[in-house]
């Protein structure tokens, strides 16, 4: 079996549309891969195993048809839209009764925008529209998984929506584009609100 992957690292960039790219809305929240190989496993960006301080997580095993590794975000939601601040207070949870507590109070959602293993197998090296053809079938929105939806090409439009709603921003990502862990490509790219304002 591979070893932990480190997850892949994204550009910045100033708005714009192209058919070579996906776009969706960039999670404001805490970067994590998801390992269910059956169990749930939550590790972050700097491979910390941070399972138990999302006791709310631990059935999203239960929402995969298959064992596999998840690349996406923790997050809050609050309003309609992640809240920054409430996840941070998940931070310093240092006990597994401060994590229920903190569970209960605000609780997390793991949003799910691409899928780095199946069944054992490593599939970095596919396509992202392929992976993401896997991913919408191998996992579903239940017992905590969000599935992070995109739309072709109209990177443009869809920045304008998210800075309307005060989202963090948008990501693009190439179509084409295999994952890299632990790298920066361009296959890749953020693009933040604050950065373009009106």
């Amino acid at each position: 079996m591979n070893p932990d992957f480190r997850p892949m690292l994204l550009s910045e960039s100033a708005p714009f549309s192209s058919d070579d790219y996906i776009f969706e809305m960039k999670i404001d929240g805490v970067r994590a891969l998801a390992y269910i190989e059956p169990t749930v496993r939550l590790m972050s960006r700097n491979s910390r195993d941070m399972t138990f301080q999302y006791p709310e997580l631990k059935e999203m095993h239960r929402a995969v048809s298959r064992p596999c590794v998840l690349d996406g975000e923790i997050a809050v939601i609050k309003d309609g839209r992640p809240d920054f601040k409430l996840i941070r207070h998940r931070f310093s949870v240092a006990s597994e009764r401060s994590a229920n507590t903190a569970a209960r109070q605000c609780p997390a959602r793991f949003f799910a925008f691409d899928i780095l293993r199946l069944d054992g197998e490593d599939i970095t090296g596919l396509k992202l529209t392929e992976r993401k053809r896997i991913l919408s079938e191998t996992a579903a929105p239940l017992f905590g998984l969000d599935i992070v939806p995109f739309i072709g090409g109209r990177g443009v439009e869809l920045f304008a929506a998210a800075r309307a709603r005060n989202l963090e921003g948008i990501v693009a990502k190439r179509k084409e584009g295999k994952y890299h862990p632990g790298w920066r490509t361009h296959d890749w790219i953020k693009i933040r609100s604050q950065e373009y304002e009106r």
